[in-house]
């Protein structure tokens, strides 16, 4: 069984939490209850833990906002699985810097959340605002 940590969310002012002291490395085997990284905002942290065992993917860099909601980290069944999502994430972050229209902080968001950012349609450059706007649609 794989599993998705969610960024939650600390408390009700912040559509953002900062993720802070990863503890593991991607494509790493964990345990249950494995300590991952914290999760704050100005006004409250806290740790996430494994929920299960398997082979961890971040998806955040060390002191990166992170949208509350969406996916922050994923636990694979099988290293392999871990492997392509890697291989995946850097993929989508070489084609979407060389092909679409948009501020390179629209481009991390959009990778945050997973967005492709070509069903963004717009006639000018994507701005972060857009990304936002698009996520908020889809929930």
């Amino acid at each position: 069984m794989s599993f998705e940590i969610i960024a939650p969310a600390l408390d009700t002012n912040n559509k953002t939490v900062t993720v802070e002291n990863i503890r593991i490395q991607n494509g790493v085997l964990v345990e249950v209850d494995t300590e991952l990284c914290n999760v704050s905002t100005p006004k409250a942290s806290e740790i996430l833990v494994a929920p299960g065992r398997g082979y961890i993917v971040v998806w955040a860099e060390e002191g990166q906002d992170w949208p509350v909601g969406s996916i922050l980290i994923n636990i694979y069944d099988t290293e392999e699985e871990a492997r392509q999502a890697i291989e995946r994430k850097n993929r989508q972050k070489v084609e979407v810097s060389k092909k679409i229209n948009a501020t390179s902080k629209a481009k991390e968001l959009a990778q945050r959340y997973g967005i492709d950012l070509s069903l963004i349609k717009k006639d000018t450059i994507i701005k972060e605002k857009d990304v936002q706007e698009f996520f908020d649609s889809r929930k």
